[in-house]
Protein backbone atom coordinates (compact mmCIF):
# COMPACT_ATOMS: atom_id res chain seq x y z
CA UNK A 1 0.00 0.00 0.00
CA UNK A 2 1.32 3.21 -0.26
CA UNK A 3 -0.67 5.08 1.32
CA UNK A 4 2.06 8.16 1.85
CA UNK A 5 2.53 8.31 -1.59
CA UNK A 6 -1.05 9.21 -2.61
CA UNK A 7 -0.87 11.49 0.77
CA UNK A 8 1.98 13.17 -0.91
CA UNK A 9 0.63 13.72 -3.76
CA UNK A 10 -2.74 15.06 -3.07
CA UNK A 11 -1.05 17.48 -1.16
CA UNK A 12 1.22 18.78 -4.17
CA UNK A 13 -2.42 19.24 -6.31
CA UNK A 14 -4.17 21.37 -2.90
CA UNK A 15 -0.89 23.83 -3.83
CA UNK A 16 -1.17 23.62 -7.54
CA UNK A 17 -4.59 24.08 -7.94
CA UNK A 18 -4.87 26.22 -4.48
CA UNK A 19 -7.97 24.25 -3.23
CA UNK A 20 -8.71 21.56 -1.19
CA UNK A 21 -8.40 18.55 -2.49
CA UNK A 22 -10.71 15.34 -2.16
CA UNK A 23 -10.31 12.21 -3.83
CA UNK A 24 -12.95 9.63 -4.62
CA UNK A 25 -12.09 5.88 -5.74
CA UNK A 26 -14.02 2.79 -6.63
CA UNK A 27 -12.02 0.31 -7.83
CA UNK A 28 -12.41 -1.25 -11.22
CA UNK A 29 -10.12 -4.62 -11.47
CA UNK A 30 -11.28 -6.50 -14.28
CA UNK A 31 -14.32 -8.39 -12.83
CA UNK A 32 -14.19 -7.02 -9.90
CA UNK A 33 -15.67 -3.93 -9.91
CA UNK A 34 -16.85 -1.44 -6.90
CA UNK A 35 -19.10 1.14 -7.42
CA UNK A 36 -20.06 4.42 -5.84
CA UNK A 37 -23.42 3.60 -3.27
CA UNK A 38 -25.30 6.06 -1.38
CA UNK A 39 -23.93 4.46 2.32
CA UNK A 40 -20.36 5.93 1.62
CA UNK A 41 -22.36 9.37 2.16
CA UNK A 42 -21.56 9.61 5.60
CA UNK A 43 -17.87 8.92 5.34
CA UNK A 44 -17.58 12.12 3.29
CA UNK A 45 -17.80 14.84 6.48
CA UNK A 46 -14.67 13.72 8.53
CA UNK A 47 -12.20 14.76 4.86
CA UNK A 48 -13.96 17.70 4.07
CA UNK A 49 -13.15 18.95 7.45
CA UNK A 50 -9.62 18.50 7.35
CA UNK A 51 -9.30 19.87 4.22
CA UNK A 52 -7.18 24.06 5.34
CA UNK A 53 -8.83 25.48 1.74
CA UNK A 54 -12.28 25.26 1.78
CA UNK A 55 -13.86 28.22 -0.16
CA UNK A 56 -12.46 26.05 -3.05
CA UNK A 57 -12.86 22.47 -3.22
CA UNK A 58 -11.36 19.97 -5.79
CA UNK A 59 -13.29 16.39 -5.86
CA UNK A 60 -10.47 13.93 -7.80
CA UNK A 61 -12.63 11.09 -9.14
CA UNK A 62 -11.98 8.12 -10.38
CA UNK A 63 -14.96 5.33 -10.58
CA UNK A 64 -17.45 3.61 -13.25
CA UNK A 65 -20.07 4.36 -11.72
CA UNK A 66 -22.88 3.27 -9.57
CA UNK A 67 -25.81 4.45 -7.78
CA UNK A 68 -26.99 7.81 -9.80
CA UNK A 69 -28.99 9.16 -6.39
CA UNK A 70 -25.40 9.37 -4.70
CA UNK A 71 -24.64 12.59 -6.83
CA UNK A 72 -27.08 14.78 -5.70
CA UNK A 73 -26.50 14.61 -2.09
CA UNK A 74 -22.81 14.66 -2.35
CA UNK A 75 -22.50 17.50 -4.82
CA UNK A 76 -25.02 19.48 -2.34
CA UNK A 77 -23.21 18.90 0.76
CA UNK A 78 -19.63 20.02 -0.99
CA UNK A 79 -21.12 22.93 -2.70
CA UNK A 80 -22.70 24.07 0.94
CA UNK A 81 -18.83 24.45 1.81
CA UNK A 82 -17.39 26.24 -0.66
CA UNK A 83 -17.91 28.99 -3.25
CA UNK A 84 -15.85 26.99 -6.56
CA UNK A 85 -15.92 23.15 -7.10
CA UNK A 86 -13.89 21.85 -9.11
CA UNK A 87 -13.90 17.84 -10.53
CA UNK A 88 -10.45 16.36 -11.94
CA UNK A 89 -10.32 13.44 -13.81
CA UNK A 90 -7.01 11.75 -13.77
CA UNK A 91 -8.53 8.72 -15.78
CA UNK A 92 -12.30 7.54 -15.57
CA UNK A 93 -15.28 9.21 -14.54
CA UNK A 94 -17.71 7.11 -15.85
CA UNK A 95 -21.70 7.17 -15.22
CA UNK A 96 -22.34 8.71 -11.89
CA UNK A 97 -18.98 9.92 -11.94
CA UNK A 98 -19.78 12.33 -15.13
CA UNK A 99 -23.24 12.70 -13.39
CA UNK A 100 -21.08 14.44 -10.11
CA UNK A 101 -18.97 16.34 -12.29
CA UNK A 102 -22.26 18.31 -13.95
CA UNK A 103 -22.25 20.14 -10.23
CA UNK A 104 -19.05 21.17 -10.59
CA UNK A 105 -18.11 25.01 -12.26
CA UNK A 106 -14.98 23.48 -13.86
CA UNK A 107 -13.69 20.05 -15.08
CA UNK A 108 -9.83 19.25 -15.14
CA UNK A 109 -9.03 16.49 -17.37
CA UNK A 110 -6.14 14.09 -18.46
CA UNK A 111 -5.36 14.08 -21.71
CA UNK A 112 -6.49 10.59 -21.52
CA UNK A 113 -9.43 10.85 -19.39
CA UNK A 114 -12.80 10.35 -20.80
CA UNK A 115 -16.06 10.92 -19.35
CA UNK A 116 -19.14 8.89 -20.16
CA UNK A 117 -23.18 8.89 -21.27
CA UNK A 118 -25.46 9.17 -18.00
CA UNK A 119 -28.46 7.06 -19.20
CA UNK A 120 -29.59 4.64 -17.10
CA UNK A 121 -30.11 1.44 -16.90
CA UNK A 122 -32.82 0.06 -14.94
CA UNK A 123 -33.51 -2.75 -12.59
CA UNK A 124 -37.17 -3.33 -11.09
CA UNK A 125 -39.07 -6.75 -9.94
CA UNK A 126 -40.83 -6.15 -13.07
CA UNK A 127 -38.40 -6.93 -15.17
CA UNK A 128 -37.82 -9.77 -17.98
CA UNK A 129 -35.83 -13.05 -16.23
CA UNK A 130 -32.32 -13.37 -17.60
CA UNK A 131 -32.82 -16.40 -20.26
CA UNK A 132 -29.22 -17.50 -18.86
CA UNK A 133 -30.21 -17.43 -15.58
CA UNK A 134 -33.84 -17.47 -14.62
CA UNK A 135 -33.98 -17.19 -10.88
CA UNK A 136 -32.34 -13.42 -11.86
CA UNK A 137 -33.90 -10.44 -13.29
CA UNK A 138 -32.40 -8.84 -16.92
CA UNK A 139 -31.36 -4.98 -16.72
CA UNK A 140 -33.75 -2.70 -18.93
CA UNK A 141 -31.25 -0.08 -20.80
CA UNK A 142 -33.03 3.04 -21.46
CA UNK A 143 -31.41 3.35 -24.57
CA UNK A 144 -31.97 -0.46 -26.14
CA UNK A 145 -35.67 0.71 -24.91
CA UNK A 146 -35.84 4.19 -27.01
CA UNK A 147 -33.91 2.68 -29.73
CA UNK A 148 -36.47 -0.18 -30.41
CA UNK A 149 -39.90 2.60 -30.67
CA UNK A 150 -37.42 4.47 -32.87
CA UNK A 151 -36.78 1.15 -35.27
CA UNK A 152 -40.40 0.86 -35.41
CA UNK A 153 -41.20 4.61 -36.52
CA UNK A 154 -38.68 4.22 -39.03
CA UNK A 155 -40.13 1.23 -40.58
CA UNK A 156 -43.81 2.62 -40.32
CA UNK A 157 -45.06 1.16 -37.89
CA UNK A 158 -47.61 3.06 -35.76
CA UNK A 159 -46.09 3.94 -32.38
CA UNK A 160 -49.13 2.79 -30.05
CA UNK A 161 -49.02 -0.81 -32.21
CA UNK A 162 -44.90 -1.09 -31.46
CA UNK A 163 -45.58 -0.24 -27.48
CA UNK A 164 -48.10 -2.63 -27.55
CA UNK A 165 -45.82 -5.23 -29.29
CA UNK A 166 -43.12 -4.54 -26.61
CA UNK A 167 -45.81 -4.14 -23.56
CA UNK A 168 -46.28 -7.80 -24.60
CA UNK A 169 -42.33 -9.00 -23.83
CA UNK A 170 -41.88 -6.85 -21.60
CA UNK A 171 -43.73 -6.03 -18.05
CA UNK A 172 -45.80 -2.58 -18.60
CA UNK A 173 -44.76 -1.97 -15.01
CA UNK A 174 -40.97 -2.19 -16.08
CA UNK A 175 -41.81 -0.29 -18.95
CA UNK A 176 -42.79 2.66 -16.41
CA UNK A 177 -39.57 2.37 -14.10
CA UNK A 178 -38.04 3.15 -17.65
CA UNK A 179 -39.45 5.87 -18.52
CA UNK A 180 -39.56 7.30 -14.65
CA UNK A 181 -35.90 6.51 -14.65
CA UNK A 182 -34.93 8.92 -17.69
CA UNK A 183 -36.98 11.51 -16.51
CA UNK A 184 -35.37 11.42 -12.99
CA UNK A 185 -31.74 11.42 -14.80
CA UNK A 186 -32.43 14.51 -17.03
CA UNK A 187 -34.11 16.48 -14.07
CA UNK A 188 -30.78 15.46 -11.92
CA UNK A 189 -28.63 16.76 -14.67
CA UNK A 190 -30.62 20.28 -15.32
CA UNK A 191 -30.31 20.42 -10.93
CA UNK A 192 -26.84 20.08 -10.78
CA UNK A 193 -25.56 22.32 -13.90
CA UNK A 194 -28.33 24.77 -12.04
CA UNK A 195 -25.44 24.75 -9.49
CA UNK A 196 -23.10 26.11 -11.46
CA UNK A 197 -21.46 30.08 -10.23
CA UNK A 198 -21.54 31.00 -13.89
CA UNK A 199 -25.66 30.34 -15.13
CA UNK A 200 -25.93 28.66 -18.08
CA UNK A 201 -28.24 29.19 -20.30
CA UNK A 202 -31.75 26.47 -21.05
CA UNK A 203 -30.26 25.59 -24.87
CA UNK A 204 -26.89 25.20 -23.41
CA UNK A 205 -28.40 22.92 -20.33
CA UNK A 206 -30.65 21.52 -23.22
CA UNK A 207 -28.15 20.34 -25.49
CA UNK A 208 -25.75 18.55 -22.75
CA UNK A 209 -28.56 16.71 -21.22
CA UNK A 210 -29.89 15.61 -24.63
CA UNK A 211 -26.15 14.26 -25.77
CA UNK A 212 -24.89 12.89 -22.50
CA UNK A 213 -28.70 10.73 -21.87
CA UNK A 214 -29.84 10.11 -25.51
CA UNK A 215 -27.82 11.05 -28.27
CA UNK A 216 -24.41 8.89 -28.01
CA UNK A 217 -26.81 6.30 -28.42
CA UNK A 218 -24.12 3.60 -26.00
CA UNK A 219 -23.35 3.65 -22.21
CA UNK A 220 -20.61 2.37 -23.40
CA UNK A 221 -19.08 5.22 -25.36
CA UNK A 222 -16.14 7.08 -23.80
CA UNK A 223 -16.54 11.01 -24.20
CA UNK A 224 -12.73 12.13 -24.25
CA UNK A 225 -11.60 15.58 -23.67
CA UNK A 226 -12.22 17.76 -27.00
CA UNK A 227 -15.60 16.00 -27.37
CA UNK A 228 -16.68 17.18 -23.38
CA UNK A 229 -16.09 20.39 -24.46
CA UNK A 230 -17.69 20.03 -27.38
CA UNK A 231 -20.86 18.68 -25.40
CA UNK A 232 -20.45 22.69 -24.22
CA UNK A 233 -19.33 21.26 -20.43
CA UNK A 234 -16.93 23.36 -18.49
CA UNK A 235 -13.93 20.98 -19.49
CA UNK A 236 -10.13 22.30 -18.76
CA UNK A 237 -6.88 20.85 -20.21
CA UNK A 238 -4.68 19.89 -17.03
CA UNK A 239 -1.72 21.90 -16.78
CA UNK A 240 1.72 19.72 -17.13
CA UNK A 241 2.55 20.15 -13.32
CA UNK A 242 -1.24 18.72 -12.87
CA UNK A 243 -1.05 16.33 -15.41
CA UNK A 244 1.67 14.99 -13.87
CA UNK A 245 0.43 14.45 -10.65
CA UNK A 246 -2.76 12.88 -11.43
CA UNK A 247 -0.65 10.63 -13.73
CA UNK A 248 1.46 9.87 -11.12
CA UNK A 249 -1.75 9.10 -8.79
CA UNK A 250 -3.20 7.33 -11.29
CA UNK A 251 -0.43 4.56 -11.15
CA UNK A 252 -0.52 4.51 -7.54
CA UNK A 253 -3.94 3.58 -7.67
CA UNK A 254 -2.99 1.21 -9.97
CA UNK A 255 -0.05 -0.59 -7.78
CA UNK A 256 -2.44 0.03 -4.43
CA UNK A 257 -5.94 -1.76 -6.14
CA UNK A 258 -4.13 -3.55 -8.94
CA UNK A 259 -6.55 -2.46 -11.60
CA UNK A 260 -4.41 -3.34 -14.54
CA UNK A 261 -4.34 -7.17 -13.18
CA UNK A 262 -7.56 -9.44 -13.87
CA UNK A 263 -7.67 -10.96 -10.17
CA UNK A 264 -7.17 -14.50 -9.99
CA UNK A 265 -7.59 -16.94 -6.92
CA UNK A 266 -6.47 -20.28 -8.04
CA UNK A 267 -3.02 -18.46 -8.76
CA UNK A 268 -2.67 -17.12 -5.65
CA UNK A 269 -3.64 -20.02 -3.92
CA UNK A 270 -0.69 -21.61 -5.61
CA UNK A 271 1.60 -19.21 -4.86
CA UNK A 272 0.95 -19.10 -1.19
CA UNK A 273 0.62 -22.96 -1.15
CA UNK A 274 4.67 -23.30 -2.95
CA UNK A 275 5.43 -21.02 -0.02
CA UNK A 276 3.83 -22.65 2.96
CA UNK A 277 6.36 -23.62 5.99
CA UNK A 278 8.14 -26.29 5.87
CA UNK A 279 7.12 -29.88 7.06
CA UNK A 280 3.17 -29.02 6.40
CA UNK A 281 2.06 -30.65 3.23
CA UNK A 282 -0.67 -28.21 1.35
CA UNK A 283 -2.93 -28.99 -1.20
CA UNK A 284 -1.79 -30.77 -4.06
CA UNK A 285 -1.60 -28.02 -7.18
CA UNK A 286 -4.26 -28.02 -9.51
CA UNK A 287 -3.41 -29.69 -12.57
CA UNK A 288 -6.86 -29.44 -14.75
CA UNK A 289 -9.28 -26.52 -15.01
CA UNK A 290 -10.93 -25.27 -11.79
CA UNK A 291 -13.93 -23.92 -10.95
CA UNK A 292 -14.19 -20.44 -9.64
CA UNK A 293 -16.92 -19.81 -7.41
CA UNK A 294 -18.43 -15.59 -8.14
CA UNK A 295 -18.17 -13.86 -4.76
CA UNK A 296 -20.99 -13.66 -2.93
CA UNK A 297 -23.15 -10.65 -2.71
CA UNK A 298 -21.82 -7.79 -1.16
CA UNK A 299 -22.90 -3.86 0.38
CA UNK A 300 -21.46 -1.95 -2.09
CA UNK A 301 -22.08 -2.85 -5.71
CA UNK A 302 -19.90 -4.62 -8.25
CA UNK A 303 -17.63 -7.52 -5.98
CA UNK A 304 -14.13 -7.70 -4.71
CA UNK A 305 -11.39 -5.77 -5.89
CA UNK A 306 -7.65 -5.97 -5.55
CA UNK A 307 -7.13 -9.41 -3.27
CA UNK A 308 -3.74 -8.98 -1.40
CA UNK A 309 -2.40 -11.93 0.63
CA UNK A 310 -2.88 -11.63 4.39
CA UNK A 311 -2.16 -15.12 5.83
CA UNK A 312 -1.52 -18.29 4.04
CA UNK A 313 -2.86 -21.47 6.72
CA UNK A 314 -1.98 -24.76 5.90
CA UNK A 315 -3.98 -27.44 7.68
CA UNK A 316 -2.71 -30.93 9.84
CA UNK A 317 -0.99 -32.75 7.63
CA UNK A 318 -3.69 -34.83 5.88
CA UNK A 319 -5.74 -32.21 5.56
CA UNK A 320 -8.11 -31.73 2.43
CA UNK A 321 -8.20 -28.29 2.34
CA UNK A 322 -5.75 -25.25 1.86
CA UNK A 323 -6.73 -21.81 3.32
CA UNK A 324 -5.62 -18.43 2.64
CA UNK A 325 -7.04 -15.30 4.21
CA UNK A 326 -7.14 -12.20 2.50
CA UNK A 327 -7.38 -8.79 2.59
CA UNK A 328 -8.93 -6.55 -0.10
CA UNK A 329 -8.90 -2.77 -0.40
CA UNK A 330 -11.44 -1.80 -2.56
CA UNK A 331 -11.80 1.90 -2.64
CA UNK A 332 -10.75 5.08 -0.91
CA UNK A 333 -12.21 8.20 0.10
CA UNK A 334 -8.96 10.82 0.74
CA UNK A 335 -6.92 13.91 1.47
CA UNK A 336 -3.61 14.27 1.85
CA UNK A 337 -4.31 13.75 5.70
CA UNK A 338 -7.19 11.47 5.72
CA UNK A 339 -8.34 8.36 4.51
CA UNK A 340 -11.00 5.81 4.45
CA UNK A 341 -10.89 2.40 2.56
CA UNK A 342 -13.10 0.23 1.86
CA UNK A 343 -11.82 -3.21 2.74
CA UNK A 344 -13.30 -6.54 2.83
CA UNK A 345 -11.55 -9.86 4.52
CA UNK A 346 -12.21 -13.11 3.85
CA UNK A 347 -10.93 -16.42 2.91
CA UNK A 348 -9.79 -17.98 -0.59
CA UNK A 349 -9.54 -21.92 -0.39
CA UNK A 350 -9.37 -25.22 -2.45
CA UNK A 351 -10.91 -27.98 -1.93
CA UNK A 352 -11.30 -31.90 -3.25
CA UNK A 353 -14.95 -32.02 -4.77
CA UNK A 354 -16.88 -34.25 -6.51
CA UNK A 355 -17.61 -34.27 -10.24
CA UNK A 356 -18.93 -36.40 -12.99
CA UNK A 357 -17.06 -36.53 -16.21
CA UNK A 358 -18.96 -36.98 -19.10
CA UNK A 359 -16.79 -39.65 -21.84
CA UNK A 360 -19.54 -40.11 -24.04
CA UNK A 361 -23.07 -40.54 -24.32
CA UNK A 362 -24.71 -41.95 -21.55
CA UNK A 363 -21.19 -42.75 -20.29
CA UNK A 364 -20.13 -40.96 -16.63
CA UNK A 365 -17.45 -41.53 -14.44
CA UNK A 366 -16.70 -39.95 -11.20
CA UNK A 367 -13.66 -37.60 -10.65
CA UNK A 368 -12.13 -36.06 -7.85
CA UNK A 369 -11.74 -32.33 -8.78
CA UNK A 370 -10.03 -29.14 -6.85
CA UNK A 371 -12.43 -26.05 -6.51
CA UNK A 372 -11.51 -22.91 -5.64
CA UNK A 373 -14.20 -20.34 -3.29
CA UNK A 374 -13.54 -17.03 -2.50
CA UNK A 375 -15.64 -16.91 1.34
CA UNK A 376 -16.85 -13.17 2.77
CA UNK A 377 -16.40 -12.87 6.64
CA UNK A 378 -16.32 -8.95 6.82
CA UNK A 379 -16.91 -6.11 5.03
CA UNK A 380 -16.32 -2.22 6.62
CA UNK A 381 -14.48 1.04 5.71
CA UNK A 382 -11.53 1.53 7.70
CA UNK A 383 -9.94 4.40 8.85
CA UNK A 384 -6.04 4.28 8.04
CA UNK A 385 -5.74 8.06 8.58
Amino acid sequence: MSLSKRASLLGQLEQELDAGVLAFVTGDRPGLQTQIAAEQLPFFPRHVATLKQRSKIALLLYTRGGDSNMAWPLIGFLRSYCDDLTVVVPFYSHSCGTLLALGADHIVMNPFATLSPIDPTVANAFNPPDPSNPSLRMSISVEDVLAFLELAKNDGAEAAAAFQQLAQQVHPLALGNVQRSINQIRQLARKLLDLHCSPMSEDEKDTIVARLTSELYSHQHLIIRQEAKEIGLPVEDASPPVEAMLTDYYQELCTDLQLLEKCDPPALLRAAQAVAPVGVPPSPAPSGPIQSNPAPPTSVPGGLAGLVPATATPLPAGASTFKLGVRVERGYIETSKTCDAFVTEGEVYCQPTNVAVTLGPGVTVPQVAPQVTYEVHSERWERLA
